[in-house]
């Protein structure tokens, strides 16, 4: 096969059309991304406001029956009755506190999840990323702290303290993906970065345009099927599951 000539207009001017072509595939995934995650916040905001109809309604329910069973208690006399529902309530308020408490926790650990993973899922398309894949490795390396009306995303190191960049400041979202761009393995689930034309504007999407699955039939390649099962058995399950291998 004679070698491809890179300087020839005609080749420059159909690569150009293909990255962009390509690129323009990333914003749109991107932009679906970003849609899917808003809709699935309302969902989320749906199911609290329901959770929460139904536990006013079950709580005016137990509020009338042990109504009903003091005003019963009261009427016979029985001392020692009363004392016992008094302390039955004191229990019941304890435990409905308790069960508060745990849900309010576990509301703000969903919506902590939602903010990073809406942030991860946002730098992630940016640069040519698969979020699908990548999320799960990147989760652990960002901490979402509320901050009066707002939210903060902090990004540790592996050592689990504030990660910073090369110039001394704390590094951001966009730089924790880089570093996972840079890394042999999974930058295999990014788009490479490709000069096109004469100029030196770098396109996202170039190469192939998107992140290689082995496992596709378009792509098949036993050698890299070894190698990220050695090196990324994770990565491996997903991008099989993907390719609809089990």
């Amino acid at each position: 096969m004679p070698e491809l000539n890179k300087d020839d207009p005609e080749v420059q001017s159909a690569l150009e059309a293909l990255l962009q072509e390509q690129y323009a595939g990333l914003v749109t995934k991107r932009d679906e991304l970003l849609a899917e995650n808003s809709k699935q916040k309302g969902k989320l905001k749906e199911l609290e406001d329901r959770l929460a109809e139904i536990e006013r309604a079950e709580a005016e329910k137990r509020a009338a029956e042990e109504t009903s069973k003091v005003a019963k208690v009261e009427q016979s006399g029985d001392v020692e009755a009363l004392k016992e529902l008094h302390k039955q309530a004191l229990e019941a308020k304890d435990n409905l506190i308790k069960e508060r408490d745990e849900r309010i926790k576990e509301l703000n650990a969903n919506l902590h999840r939602y903010i990073g993973d809406t942030r991860l899922t946002e730098a992630i398309t940016a640069e040519g990323g698969v979020p699908e894949i990548l999320l799960p490795h990147l989760r652990g390396r960002v901490k979402v702290d509320a901050q009066g009306e707002d939210f903060a995303v902090q990004v540790l190191g592996t050592d689990g303290k504030p990660l910073l960049n090369k110039s001394g400041d704390p590094a951001s979202i966009r730089d924790l993906v880089a570093e996972f761009k840079a890394n042999d393995v999974f930058s295999r689930v990014f788009a490479s970065d490709v000069k096109a034309g004469s100029g030196s504007r770098s396109v996202p999407g170039g190469g192939n345009g998107t992140a290689k699955n082995p496992w596709k039939k378009e792509t098949w390649n036993l050698t890299e099927q070894m190698i990220m099962k050695a090196d990324a058995p994770e990565m491996a399950n997903a991008m099989m599951a993907q390719a609809g291998i089990t």
